[in-house]
């Protein structure tokens, strides 16, 4: 847990300093009250670029993911509930923003300054 919160805090500095923070949102975690493990790092991409992004880091061979590309009420598990796509809107908006970058204890800086540059090349 503590090396995937260094690397999550690393992430978060690099960003920051990449001046990327305005194109987009990194996980939120009230650290006074609340511990975040990082099992994943999540990024919201808006602007509809989320794709964009996705094929640039597959691109320059950087590990990223997209959990659930389908919101819960639209997985074939749930059909019986009776819920359509347009029920959840801001659900659905946000399935189509988020991709997880490494996070994995085992991480370097290096890595980690890579993802951040491919970020900085991609969204500019």
């Amino acid at each position: 847990h503590e090396q995937r919160a260094e690397n999550a805090a690393y992430y978060r500095q690099e960003f920051a300093k990449a001046g990327l923070l305005d194109k987009l949102i990194l996980p939120v975690v009230e650290e006074a009250t609340t511990r975040h493990i990082y099992n994943q790092f999540i990024i919201r991409i808006a602007d509809g670029r989320r794709d964009e992004v996705v094929e640039g880091l597959r691109a320059a061979e950087i590990g990223c993911d997209i959990y659930y590309p389908r919101c819960l009420h639209e997985q074939d598990c749930f059909e019986a509930l009776g819920y359509k796509k347009g029920d959840f809107p801001i659900s659905e908006q946000l399935s189509g923003e988020v991709v997880a970058i490494p996070i994995f204890p085992e991480l370097t800086r290096e890595q980690q300054d890579a993802v951040v540059s491919a970020f900085k090349t991609i969204l500019g």
